[in-house]
Parts: C-alpha cells; sequence; structure tokens
C-alpha cells in the first residue's frame, strides 16, 4: 500500500480529498476524450494532414557536414540505420574523440547520445550506462539524450516531456505497461498541450495501451484516432481479453474493382494461432484485384489444414506447402516464379493489414510515378500494448510491406538464400536502383512476440536498438556487397559459414480437388 494510500485511511477528510482529486482527473479526461472526438478536433487534423502532406515546391538542401564531429556524426547515423553497428561503433570512436570542437551543447549531446545507441545496439549496456552516467547533464539537454537516459533507467526523474516539447513516448509506455499511468492518467498529461496529439497522432496509441479488459469500445477509439489522423476508416471492434490482433474488426471501405493484379506472398511455420486473421485481413481489402500465394514451411501444427479447408476453395488464394522447411526467402523466390500480378508485395502470417493498405499502396506508386513502395507498422506485444521503439516511435517502417514491380525485382532479386535479414538486403537493392516511395500511414500491425523472428536468439532487432551479432555481421556484409568490396558468392559463403543459410527445398501446389506441382 501506497504511503498517501495509508494516510488516507488514516484521516477520513484526506481520502475524501483523494477520491474527490480522482473523479475530477475522472472528469477531465472524459471531457477530453470527447473533444478528440467531436467535429472541431476532425476538422483540425484534416488541417494538420494536409499541411504535413502538401507537395514542397523547393526543398531546400542539406546543410553539409562542417566539422569533423558533424561528419563523424553523419557517418555513425548511416550505419546504423542499415544496421552495420560495428561500423558505427568505429564512426563512434571518431564522434567521442571530437567531442571538444562541438559548436554547441546540443551538437555534444547528440553525438554523446549516438554514441550510446551504439553501444546499446552491441549489447554493451554496462559501457552504455558508463558513458550516460558521465554525461548526464549533457544528455538532459535533446531529446535523443534524454531517451537513452530513459532507456538505461538513469535518471533521477521521470518527465513526460522532452526539451523539445514533444511527448516522452518511451517513458509514458514504459510507466503504463509498470502500471504507473491508466488511460485517464495518460489524458490527463496530453491535456496540458493538446496540439502535440494533432502534430504526432500515434501519441493516441498510448492511450489505447493503458486501457483495461473490459474496455474495448475505448481502446477501439483511441486507435480510429490514430487511423482516422491519416486519412483512414477506424476501428469498429476491438477486445483487450484476449489477442488484440485477433479481435480487431475494421471499419469496411470503398472498394475497388479496377487497377493492377496485385500477388500478396504469405509464408506460413507454426502459424496456427494467427494464419486466420493474417489471411482474412488480405481478404478483406478494398482493392480487389488480387492473388495471394500462400505456402505453409512443412509446419509440425494446424497451419495447413486450416489454410486447406478455411481457405482452399476461394478463388483469390493459391495454396502451396513446402517439400520440406526451408525459410521465408526461399518460399518468396518460389512462389513469385509462380505469381500473375503486375505488382508483387508480402504479408507475414501473423499480422494484420487495414482494408486500405493495398489499395493505398497502389494509389502511391500511381502518384508517385515509383517501382516500388513500402508503408508503416504498428508492432504488438503479446498484451495488446503498441511498442515503441528509442526514436520516440511505434509507426515504423514496414519492410514487408514492400511493394515493387516484376520488372524492378527481377532486376535485383531474388531474395538471398537466408534464413533471416534477406528481406533489408534487397529494399536496399532496389532503394539504390530508384528512390522507393512510402506511405507514412500505419496500414499493418505486427505481432511482437517471442515467436517472432526479430525477437529470435540468433536474429533480434529489439525496441532499444540492440541487434544480434549474427544481424550484425549480415548487414556489414550486405554494406561491403553494395560498395564493391566482396561479391555476391562471397557473401553467400560467408552466411554459409555463419549458419544464416537455408536450402531450397520446392513446393507443391495444391488446389481444392487435387495437387499441382
Amino acid at each position: 500500500m501506497s504511503a498517501a494510500a495509508s494516510r488516507s485511511r488514516g484521516h477520513p477528510r484526506l481520502g475524501v480529498l483523494s477520491r474527490a482529486l480522482r473523479s475530477l482527473r475522472v472528469m477531465r479526461a472524459s471531457f477530453f476524450e470527447r473533444v478528440l472526438d467531436s467535429d472541431a478536433w476532425v476538422i483540425a487534423e484534416r488541417a494538420f494532414r494536409a499541411h504535413r502532406e502538401r507537395p514542397i515546391r523547393r526543398a531546400p538542401a542539406p546543410r553539409a557536414p562542417a566539422t569533423d564531429l558533424e561528419r563523424a556524426l553523419e557517418a555513425l547515423d548511416a550505419a546504423l540505420a542499415v544496421g552495420a553497428v560495428e561500423t558505427a561503433a568505429t564512426e563512434s570512436e571518431r564522434v567521442l574523440g571530437e567531442l571538444r570542437s562541438a559548436s554547441s551543447a546540443g551538437l555534444r549531446s547528440r553525438a554523446i547520445a549516438a554514441a550510446i545507441e551504439v553501444r546499446i545496439a552491441l549489447g554493451d549496456r554496462d559501457g552504455a550506462a558508463s558513458l550516460a552516467h558521465e554525461h548526464a547533464s549533457t544528455l538532459e539537454r535533446t531529446a535523443r539524450g534524454v531517451t537513452v537516459l530513459d532507456l538505461l533507467g538513469a535518471r533521477d526523474a521521470t518527465s513526460y516531456w522532452l526539451p523539445d516539447g514533444r511527448a516522452n513516448a518511451v517513458a509514458i509506455a514504459r510507466d503504463v505497461e509498470r502500471g504507473r499511468l491508466d488511460a485517464d492518467g495518460v489524458l490527463a498529461t496530453m491535456v496540458r498541450r493538446p496540439t502535440v496529439l494533432l502534430r504526432d497522432p500515434q501519441l493516441h496509441l498510448l492511450v489505447a495501451n493503458a486501457t483495461g479488459e473490459r474496455e474495448g469500445a475505448r481502446t477501439a477509439r483511441a486507435l480510429t484516432r490514430v487511423l482516422r489522423a491519416y486519412g483512414l476508416p477506424g476501428v469498429a471492434h476491438a477486445h483487450r481479453s484476449h489477442d488484440l490482433l485477433e479481435s480487431l474488426a475494421f471499419e469496411p471501405g470503398a472498394p475497388t474493382h479496377d487497377g493492377p493484379l496485385v500477388s500478396i506472398v504469405v509464408s506460413a511455420y507454426r502459424a496456427e494461432r494467427t494464419i486466420r486473421h493474417a489471411m482474412d485481413s488480405l481478404l478483406a481489402q478494398s482493392h480487389r484485384a488480387i492473388e495471394i500465394l500462400a505456402c505453409d514451411d512443412a509446419s509440425d501444427d494446424g497451419t495447413w489444414s486450416i489454410l486447406r479447408e478455411r481457405y482452399g476453395d476461394d478463388p483469390r488464394v493459391r495454396l502451396f506447402r513446402s517439400r520440406a522447411n526451408q525459410g521465408t526467402y526461399n518460399i518468396r523466390n518460389a512462389l513469385l516464379e509462380r505469381a500473375r500480378g503486375e505488382l508483387l508485395t508480402f504479408h507475414d502470417a501473423d499480422d494484420v493489414a487495414h482494408p486500405a493498405r493495398i489499395a493505398r499502396q497502389v494509389a502511391t506508386l500511381r502518384r508517385t510515378g515509383a517501382e516500388s513502395c513500402t508503408t508503416s507498422c504498428v508492432r504488438i506485444d503479446p498484451d495488446g500494448r503498441a511498442v515503441f521503439f528509442r526514436d520516440q516511435s511505434a509507426v515504423r517502417l514496414a519492410v514487408v510491406s514492400l511493394m515493387t514491380t516484376r520488372s524492378a525485382y527481377e532486376a535485383v532479386g531474388p531474395f538471398r538464400r537466408a534464413r533471416f535479414g534477406a528481406d533489408l538486403e534487397l529494399l536496399e537493392d532496389l532503394r539504390l536502383r530508384a528512390p522507393i516511395a512510402r506511405d507514412r500511414a500505419p496500414l499493418l500491425l505486427v505481432a511482437w512476440s517471442s515467436t517472432s523472428m526479430t525477437r529470435s536468439a540468433a536474429a533480434q532487432s529489439l525496441e532499444d536498438g540492440y541487434r544480434s551479432p549474427a544481424r550484425r555481421a549480415y548487414a556489414e556484409l550486405a554494406r561491403a556487397k553494395r560498395r564493391g568490396e566482396i561479391t555476391s558468392t562471397e557473401l553467400d559463403a560467408r552466411l554459409r559459414a555463419m549458419g544464416n543459410y537455408a536450402e531450397p527445398s520446392g513446393v507443391d501446389e495444391h488446389r481444392a480437388h487435387g495437387r499441382t506441382a
């Protein structure tokens, strides 16, 4: 029992006051929620969205790094962006060696924070904590610095606001997870600076995170506010008492029957718990010109039975089965050879696609003239909470959402025969070929559990920035290949030696009334 609660028990007047303050907070949160769902707020959201999406006639040229410190920091960030952590570690030593030349306290803070991020990515949390302790007062000057302090638990007092005026989503999400903040508490924090929700609508996810098991309607409203801010239909139904992804029901969008055929490749392994909601979300797409190529990777559970019995007679679905377990990328290569679509894309067997996902991506390709595009995702943990990462964001690039033309894929593909990481390599190779457009709306909800590839021991890529040694090694090798330092054949040999390699076994296509090899 807290000290405050103990005092309230001994003093009836304090107990009455405590209950009155609690009632006032609930009333204030309830009123703020009504404002967030009002027509006036929706109009304000549209105005902010129009401002964000307006075309820029002439973008200002980025300022070139002027000092050795700025150049080292830029190189460090570029290496981290592609997962080349060892390269970033080398640059971090340069950064720390140039700290005295920092032209401002803010630059010094960002540079130290970047060096700490590298140590976290390497798994050296003791080294990161030591550096944070040494420079704590400097780190407090910037949002990046405050965030690394929070990640390491190195702050004496937690603030829910960053030095640049943004909400400290990492700190709020952590206190929600620890039970220190409920939904009313999150709203009471946001009501102090309500415009942050217009500038950064993903913060509504913090309210959804904090709702209780019996507050499904409140969860749905909070998720709807996020989607609405991106011009998307919202959530009609949600349950927190069991798997959130399984319980979600979206508001339907207007169907479109014209447009290019899109082939969607789904690889499934031991996915009997999730394959239904993953497949159902694809079949609910408003863009109707789709074919779904779904392959069971020789699972030893009920995945294949579910695919065959639930989707075997659907003309939009083509079912395949691996002859032996071979991994996601070998399956993608095999199915893409059989795909009929003008456009190609992917979906994981434990994720949920918003009904507008395919339509929005097709529209993005048309609007921009790009060969390839991606969209964004929100990772959902087993407790149904959105995961906020070290950059204060829950809305992330969804690599699996890559949609590309057949010609672009054939120019840079196929996927490498790796167990993990080959999607990032292909994405970067496509990016070198031509710019990749991106729809920043969260059109995918991605499962973030112990069975997810990015959380398995060998292939970890965690929210605090940590990368497993094998994932770091692949990123460095892919970077070396793009720079012409090693050949693709040498990269294959190195991955095979590391154990990050899968031999293709082939697939068989199964139809409703028989099997076709």
